[in-house]
């Protein structure tokens, strides 16, 4: 069997054709909806990043110097 025989149509490179543009349209748009999560996912990471340094006091321009400390908060009183 010929190794051409393996390949299937939109891998081998059928003639142009409606079905073939709907593919690869499909394939671009699939491509930038993982690209925008991805970003989403990136941008969510960064805003914790940035606060959990502002609370830390780490955050350029914050003025905070002193460390903060956790004490363990009583349940009951």
């Amino acid at each position: 069997m010929p190794a051409t025989a393996l390949a299937c149509p939109i891998c081998f490179g059928v003639d142009q054709g409606p079905v073939t543009d709907g593919v690869r349209t499909a394939v671009l748009v699939l491509v930038g909806v993982t690209l925008t999560v991805l970003a989403g996912f990136g941008v969510f990471i960064a805003r914790f990043v940035r606060r959990s340094r502002a609370v830390a006091g780490t955050e350029p321009g914050s003025g905070r110097l002193e460390t903060v400390e956790n004490e363990p908060v009583p349940l009951c009183r």
